[in-house]
């Protein structure tokens, strides 16, 4: 298919797989969920959310799983611009990964508590790869809403949002 395919190991932090294709362009693509809504997939009211991602894939599918569920998502690609976004306008909640560049999750989290309220309580939503159980407490002693492992579901993040009020 006159592509090409290969891999980059990053030592401890894991290993990036990519692939190209020479592939036709054809007409832009809606996200569906072809799936039927499950309990946790319905949300009482549709939330305004920040999603604080820096890599654009996993971004553009955190995107994609919101407006599936209804809401209305904005994209942002590290901490500083996270607390940039909170300051100018009102979000329902926050989904922070907590590794990115300029600021991390956990220091951004720690910003948006010292401000005034109501920003100081937006619920905000931990997205990381790191699996560890000994690290949680790092998560919870900075005040997290919630915690979500990378990779989680669509089904596990409507989850979590539900309980935002």
């Amino acid at each position: 298919m006159r592509g090409q395919i290969g891999a980059t190991n990053n030592g401890d932090s894991g290993s990036i797989f990519w692939f190209e294709l020479d592939l036709p362009v054809v007409g832009a693509v809606e996200p569906s969920n072809d799936l039927p809504p499950t309990q946790a997939d319905r949300q009482s009211r549709n939330l305004k959310v920040l999603v604080v991602e820096d890599d654009l894939l996993v971004q553009d599918v955190l995107i994609a799983f919101l407006l599936a569920m209804g809401h209305d998502p904005h994209p942002v690609s590290n901490g500083r611009s996270a607390i940039e976004a909170v300051e100018r306008e009102h979000f329902d909640a926050v989904l922070m990964d907590m590794q990115m560049p300029e600021m991390g999750g956990i220091e951004a989290m720690k910003l948006i508590k010292a401000l005034p309220e109501p920003m100081a309580s937006l619920p905000v939503i931990a997205l990381t790869a790191d699996a560890d159980p000994s690290r949680r407490h790092l998560y919870d002693d900075a005040g997290f809403f919630a915690f979500l492992t990378k990779p989680f579901t669509q089904t596990e993040l409507a989850a979590a949002l539900a309980s935002v009020s």
